[in-house]
Order: structure tokens, then C-alpha cells, then sequence
């Protein structure tokens, strides 16, 4: 597609030189085809992939930059091609007239620059960039219909799923109340058990929580794999950083921990291990990391055939779609362990736009 478009512009540019190059050689067409053809897809690209996302966000000394940036590329560019072109076919020979003789930087700054050189550029790339934001509004619709369509679905799943864990909750909360005083280690089990499904359950339903009943959660379930693996397993959990202030999708994290359980650690009998750390910074930035044991290479062979489970395409989906271009998930296969690391910038608009 966009080879199309530069051999469009550049058939363009060989229409509207036709009548500026009236009688030259067709070596001129040439030249200024790739001279000036370049001069423009650069500034398109510049401008595309810097100016605009910045434009979005309302980052304007930045748009200022790329616009300076923009500028004087198109500046040198006129500089050396017509100045080129008059001192070796002696045509067009006012515009360096016009452009000045007292080197680059007296061009750059001078009076007559600023209408040259955009009368020459501006009609060539007002297409191009048109096409680019009519296709980012075309984008944002297209994220905004299926994040619309995936939460549909999830909260109609919500809702057809809703009876049983009522059930099971409220079974939950009887069986503590018959062993809470005589078992104290079943009776937390029961407790932890009964938190985290209430948690699944009633907070989920926002499009975003705070950061710290994530955190909370995820210590929750690790408590609780850890009196089930008793001995065997060695598990650590850590966060560092600030928590309150910041929002995230419920059970975005979570998924990658039970990964490290269901693939790692209960994949073998022998000893194993698994280290989950979230670090947080002032202006938004969580790392999550995720580390755990590989089972034996026998064990390993003999879980070839089981199913793939869809949690981790799942979370990459709405990672995409909730923070495109604010995340960074890295997912390793070492010799001896899993790793997760992931990446997240928590920005304010994007809490918004979330919420």
C-alpha cells in the first residue's frame, strides 16, 4: 500500500514539474523524481509516526520539534535541488534567487523560505497525511468495537455463570462455619478459598480496580497453592513501590500465575519452585515478573499432547487492546526455569479511556 502511494506522489511530481521545468531535459525529471521524492516520504514518516501520536496525546512541544524537524528537511532539500538545477541547466534560476546565496542557514531563517519551500511540499503531503489520520480513526473505532464486544461477552458470561458461584460461596461459608474453632488450618483454606472466589465474583465487574486488591489477590492465591503443595514447593511473592493511586483490569495478572502453577509446578512430583514480583513507580510504571521451575524432561515429554490453554492468548489479546503501545510482555523458555516479565505504563488518560 504504500509503495502505491509514493509512486502515485511521484507521478504527481512529475505532473506539476512538467509545466514548473517547461523544455528540460528529461535528466531533470530525474533528478528531481529522486531527489525530491525521498525529501517528501521522509517528512511524511517523520511527521506520521512522531507528529501525529503526539498531536493525539497533546504533546505540542513535541509536534513543535517534529514540525521544525519537517521544515528544515525540506528546506536543505530545496536548497541543493533548485540551486543544483540552475547552476547546471540554467533554469528556474529564481528560486535560489529567491532562496538567497548566503548558505544554508540564511535560507533557513530567511522571509521568502517559509512560502517556497511549503507551496512545494504541503500539496504533496496533505493526501498522505489525510489517509493516515482518516485510518488511526479507523483503528481507534475498530479497538473501541471489539473491546466493546469482548466485554459483552464477558459480562454475558458473567451472568450465565452467576448462580453457581453464589452456591458455591455460600457452601464455602457454612463449611467454615463448621470446622472455624476445631481445624484452624482447613478453616483458612476455607477463608482464602471463600476471598478469592468473592473477589472473582463481585469485583470483576469494573473495567478497572485498584492496583493494590490485584496485588492482594494474587497473595491470596499463592497463600493458598502454597498449603496445597505443602513441603515440596518453595514460593515467594514481593511488590515494592506505591499501589493506592493506580487502577488495572481486574485478572490481568493473575493468569500468568496459575500458568507457573499448572505448567510448572504441577507438572512434576519432585521439588519446584516459583517467584512472583511486582514493582511499582511514581509515575505509573508496573513490572510484573514471573519465575518458576521447569518439570524434568521426562515429565516435560509426557505433557507434549496436552491441551494449549487459551488464558495466555486471552490476556495478550486484551493487553492489546486495553494498553496498545503501553505495554511490553517478553515471555522466555530457559533451560531450567519459565520467566513472564511484563511491562506497563499506567497512565492517567489511559485510566481513563478505561473507565
Amino acid at each position: 500500500m504504500h509503495s502505491t502511494i509514493w509512486i502515485v506522489v511521484g507521478l504527481f511530481q512529475v505532473y506539476t514539474h512538467t509545466w514548473i521545468l517547461r523544455g528540460a531535459a528529461w535528466q531533470v525529471y530525474l533528478v528531481v523524481i529522486l531527489f525530491d521524492l525521498p525529501t517528501i516520504a521522509g517528512s511524511y514518516y517523520l511527521f506520521a509516526f512522531f507528529g501525529l501520536p503526539n498531536i493525539y496525546r497533546g504533546k505540542w512541544l513535541n509536534v513543535f520539534i517534529c514540525l521544525a524537524g519537517v521544515y528544515t528537511l525540506n528546506t536543505l532539500s530545496n536548497y541543493l535541488l533548485y540551486g543544483w538545477i540552475a547552476n547546471t541547466y540554467h533554469i528556474l534560476t529564481s528560486v535560489p534567487k529567491a532562496l538567497g546565496h548566503n548558505g544554508f542557514l540564511k535560507v533557513l531563517f530567511g522571509e521568502n523560505t517559509l512560502l517556497i519551500n511549503w507551496s512545494f511540499t504541503l500539496s504533496s503531503l496533505a493526501v498522505p497525511i489525510a489517509g493516515k489520520i482518516v485510518k488511526d480513526m479507523l483503528m481507534v473505532r475498530t479497538k473501541a468495537a471489539e473491546l466493546e464486544r469482548d466485554n459483552l461477552k464477558l459480562e454475558l458470561n458473567f451472568l450465565q455463570a452467576q448462580i453457581q458461584p453464589h452456591f458455591v460461596l455460600n457452601s464455602l461459608n457454612s463449611v467454615y462455619s463448621m470446622v472455624a474453632g476445631t481445624d484452624d488450618e482447613a478453616g483458612g483454606v476455607l477463608l482464602r478459598l471463600s476471598k478469592l472466589l468473592r473477589y472473582a465474583l463481585y469485583e470483576t465487574a469494573n473495567p478497572t480496580i485498584p492496583l493494590v486488591r490485584e496485588v492482594d489477590f494474587l497473595r491470596e492465591y499463592i497463600a493458598l497453592e502454597a498449603v496445597r503443595q505443602h513441603e515440596r514447593t518453595t514460593l515467594s511473592f514481593h511488590h515494592d513501590g506505591p499501589l493506592e493511586q493506580f487502577q488495572i483490569p481486574p485478572l490481568l495478572l493473575v493468569t500468568f500465575v496459575e500458568n507457573a502453577f499448572k505448567h510448572g509446578i504441577n507438572s512434576t512430583y519432585r521439588q519446584a519452585w516459583a517467584a512472583v514480583r511486582v514493582q511499582t513507580t511514581e509515575n505509573g510504571v508496573l513490572h510484573f515478573r514471573v519465575e518458576n521451575s521447569k518439570p524434568p524432561p521426562d515429565v516435560r515429554r509426557k505433557a507434549i499432547n496436552r491441551p494449549v490453554g487459551v488464558g495466555i492468548v486471552n490476556t495478550q489479546r486484551r493487553l492489546k487492546l486495553l494498553f496498545p503501545d503501553r505495554h511490553t510482555l517478553t515471555i522466555r523458555d530457559e533451560t531450567n526455569m519459565f520467566i513472564v516479565d511484563l511491562m506497563l505504563q499506567l497512565e492517567p488518560e489511559t485510566l481513563a479511556t478505561l473507565t
